[in-house]
């Protein structure tokens, strides 16, 4: 298979118009017309609804656009490289991080990244989950790794998950919770639950409130370091706290799972439609060494 196919393919998904996406793409509307029918032969499966006035994706082609556009984007990077490469220009890579990425080992692969490529030049922000969006959006940085659960749905980002994740309660060494399999959403109403300042970092509260809609919880915001929240907790009978399930066992907190919570991960995410040489180099790299750290971790 041509690759190239694929650039065609998103151009005419993003204009729905073959005419549209022919002229930008330099080709005749035939031969863009004749190379997509050869690609749906080859998939065996029609990408586009064909009719008099109106062009549409198909249920299969809404499928493959998301594919699409990201090896569409990486040949895109490729080249660019190329270019770069033989106009000796140092690429640029500008990355957003939120404060417990030391839990995932990913301020350890930042610095092992940025120590062998010299010829990136990385920036790295530090900022809360909300801010990464917001920074993403303005064009303030050209990736982030943040938590995902979903706020990242819309077509316009590209979310590559590095580990699964899910929420625990954190409970006092002494609490009858404490070594038992797990409690649910619903027994979470029978606690006063503690989470971490949403001003530093607002996700903690999200994440929860996103599983508890249907129930009735008490919530109080705490401004204190995590490691301070097992002996806060110790202190005050009939609390709990929530954190994910990495985080507490990096700071050392006897957690209990929530079995119902609904999973989220960790994941490198950037706007879809970013085109950078860094971004091939990048990701080359995240998948061997997270793959390294989950099977020290686990």
């Amino acid at each position: 298979m041509d690759l190239s196919i694929l650039t065609y393919f998103v151009a005419i998904a993003d204009e729905m118009s073959f005419s549209s996406a022919a002229e930008d793409l330099f080709l005749s509307q035939s031969s863009l017309s004749k190379r997509i029918k050869k690609f749906e032969q080859e998939l065996g499966v029609e990408l586009f609804i064909r009719e008099p006035h109106r062009l549409s994706l198909t249920p299969a082609g809404k499928s493959l656009l998301p594919f699409a556009r990201r090896i569409a984007m990486e040949l895109d990077a490729i080249r660019n490289y190329v270019d770069g490469n033989s106009n000796e220009k140092i690429m640029r890579l500008r990355i957003a991080a939120f404060s417990l990425l030391s839990a995932y080992g990913v301020d350890k692969f930042i610095s092992n990244f940025i120590l062998s490529h010299s010829d990136i030049d990385i920036s790295v922000t530090e900022m809360s989950s909300d801010q990464c969006l917001d920074a993403l959006i303005s064009n303030m940085v050209d990736c982030c790794f943040a938590y995902d659960f979903g706020q990242y749905a819309d077509d316009a980002y590209t979310s590559i998950p590095l580990k699964s994740e899910r929420l625990v309660a954190l409970v006092a060494d002494d609490s009858p919770l404490a070594g038992s399999r797990g409690i649910t959403l619903e027994q979470l109403q029978d606690y006063r639950i503690y989470v971490p300042s949403s001003y530093n970092e607002p996700l903690f509260k999200q994440l929860l409130e996103e599983n508890m809609r249907s129930y009735q919880f008490r919530t109080e915001e705490l401004g204190i370091w995590l490691s301070s929240l097992h002996p806060f907790l110790a202190r005050t009978p009939g609390s709990i706290s929530v954190l994910p399930e990495r985080v507490a066992t990096h700071y050392g907190i006897s957690s209990v799972p929530i079995l119902d919570a609904k999973p989220f991960t960790l994941s490198l995410v950037f706007r879809s439609d970013s085109v950078l040489p860094a971004f091939p180099i990048l990701m080359n790299e995240l998948e061997p060494f997270f793959e390294e750290f989950w099977k020290l971790q686990d």
